[in-house]
């Protein structure tokens, strides 16, 4: 089990922990972990089946008997799979452990931990998803589709909805992607009136171009982010049936099917909305969006 313990100047201890078909039981997995990547578990499934063994740390908050894994979830998935296929063997793992602290502070040590390490904004949102006010409202019924830390395709996703519309109350448009930190930060600052605005584009953005699903081309990252900065820049100088009319003109166009190709960035999501606007202006000389 767990050796004697080595202390470290950065709030944490250093043990070894055997881990077999009943020990993997004392880990807990956490419900806002970054989502399971099946590439990264069978490279160290790899590893395991060839006799090979990662050094990298487990990091666990050890509270009411068990070990919360801050990091280490593709590890412990990788170990979980290779003892079912090889019952009566053990793993020695390191454990760098903390003892009792907060949800909050497990949130803190996950980010430091993974500082130097590919850690998607999705990951940053869903770490912190259920601290964001609003998102307790972003999903039916009383919001018109699921909105989510990650992509669903039946759903929106959160930093494409939410960034969409931070953006938009920014000079000029540079596209959808913002910092995690940024992002979280002022998404914990919206209010009821933001909430009502997002939900009123979402509305009428499912009535013009239907439900989010796998083949839409409007719901491809650049075609919505471009396509919600036009919506949440003119909706004051448009009631809601002129603007409808507006984004008809876009309804599976050219320039979507060509935009919903190209991936998220920055400079599609700039591009796509600079095409958007020709297409939905046309050869209007009053009146024209923004």
């Amino acid at each position: 089990m767990v050796r004697k313990n080595a202390n470290s100047n950065y709030g944490w201890k250093y043990s070894t922990f055997i881990v077999d078909r009943e020990s993997i039981n004392e880990f807990e997995l956490l419900a806002n972990r970054r989502v399971l990547r099946e590439g990264n578990i069978s490279k160290l499934s790899k590893l395991l089946n060839s006799g090979d063994h990662f050094e990298t740390p487990f990091v666990v908050n050890r509270k009411n008997g068990k070990f919360r894994l801050i990091d280490g979830n593709h590890r412990l998935v990788a170990i979980e799979r290779f003892l079912k296929r090889n019952k009566d063997n053990k793993i020695t793992v390191g454990l760098c452990w903390y003892d009792n602290i907060t949800e909050e502070e497990e949130k803190k040590k996950y980010t430091k931990w993974n500082v130097g390490s590919k850690q998607s904004v999705n990951d940053f949102v869903n770490l912190y998803y259920k601290d964001i006010p609003i998102t307790k409202s972003l999903k039916k019924p009383m919001f018109p589709v699921n909105v989510s830390a990650y992509p669903n395709p039946s759903g929106l996703q959160f930093k494409l909805l939410i960034g969409s519309y931070l953006k938009s109350q920014e000079e000029g448009y540079k596209g959808s992607t913002m910092a995690a930190v940024k992002l979280i930060e002022k998404s914990c600052e919206l209010k009821k009136t933001d909430l009502n605005i997002i939900k009123q584009f979402v509305e009428e953005y499912v009535e013009v171009f239907g439900l989010p699903d796998k083949v839409n081309p409007h719901y491809k990252s650049a075609c919505f982010a471009a396509t919600a900065d036009i919506w949440f820049r003119n909706r004051t100088d448009y009631n809601p049936d002129e603007m409808k009319l507006r984004l008809v003109k876009l309804r599976m166009c050219e320039r979507v099917v060509f935009w919903s190709g190209m991936g998220g960035s920055r400079t599609t999501s700039a591009q796509a909305r600079r095409d958007f606007i020709q297409v939905i202006n046309g050869n209007r000389k009053k009146k024209l969006m923004v």
